[in-house]
């Protein structure tokens, strides 16, 4: 009966080894790419510096 408690000692510990590398290999999200998001961001900054369209009618201030 001791031979079987001795044997389950490295079998314990080979199965936490199996789980701990199928944790730590299991496949994560994709990161968002940070080219994108750049590329994101200056097309937004773009919009919202735009000069807002001004209106053909002249003001009467300025006849010109």
């Amino acid at each position: 009966m001791s031979a079987l408690v001795w044997w389950a000692i490295p079998l314990a510990i080979t199965a936490l080894a199996i789980a701990f590398v199928a944790l730590r290999s299991r496949v994560a999200e994709p990161e968002p790419d940070p080219m994108a998001e750049r590329l994101r961001l200056r097309e937004a900054m773009e919009r919202s510096s735009r000069p807002a369209k001004r209106s053909s009618r002249r003001s009467p201030d300025n006849p010109r």
